[in-house]
């Protein structure tokens, strides 16, 4: 992939005002920014064509930042202990704010919290095979999450767990041995289903 870039508009954009705040020993220039920006080998991050990270945070359309290698190594890793878990934000995007303003509308429109209550008592009886199952742990639910534990102490369950759902169509990302449910509120019955079955196939190979 390939992010274009225009200097003018990041220089008229509310960038200004960001980098403005921003240490001027964290902040490079555009013109020190080498564009094109692609992935990097590993499709782990952004680079410049000089292969210096180039992380986008959400503070405004565009916010550039540095950080050195050494810091990047803080966060980026290929073991679980050492990588950060979560995704960069982009909660200041402006496009990003007004399509949250649209689905905001339609909640209220089409009282999506109530069809959504509805559902989740609809789908907490779907679940219920993993709820009672004997190699499962701790099943809670709540509102549209659904989270259980699975016995038994193998080091790689993440990754194993991670892999077995996804040969079925289903994207999981177990923290620890901890396997959770965040469907997306148009997600039917029988989708959440799919869900339910790439669970039991978890506990069913990985529970001891």
């Amino acid at each position: 992939m390939v992010v274009p870039a225009c200097s003018a508009f990041l220089a008229s954009s509310a960038i200004g005002a960001s980098v403005a705040a921003t240490p001027s020993s964290l902040v490079p220039s555009v013109a020190a920014t080498a564009f094109p920006v692609f992935y990097s080998s590993d499709k782990r991050f952004l680079q410049d064509a000089n292969g210096k990270p180039f992380p986008i945070l959400g503070r405004s359309v565009w916010f550039i930042t540095s950080l050195l290698a050494a810091d990047y190594g803080m966060v980026i890793d290929d073991s679980v202990a050492r990588g950060f878990l979560h995704s960069h934000s982009y909660t200041g995007n402006p496009l990003a704010c007004r399509a949250a303003c649209a689905v905001l509308d339609l909640f209220e429109r089409e009282d999506v919290i109530a069809a959504n209550e509805r559902k989740a008592a609809r789908f907490f009886e779907m679940a219920s095979p993993l709820a009672h199952h004997p190699q499962v742990r701790d099943f809670r639910h709540l509102g549209m999450i659904w989270a259980f534990e699975v016995a038994g102490d193998s080091p790689d369950f993440a990754s194993r767990a991670f892999e077995i759902a996804l040969a079925r169509g289903v994207l999981l990302r177990p923290i620890g041995r901890t396997v959770y449910f965040m469907p997306p509120y148009v997600t039917g019955e029988a989708e959440f289903a799919l869900l339910v079955q790439a669970g039991l196939e978890i506990v069913e190979r990985l529970g001891k």
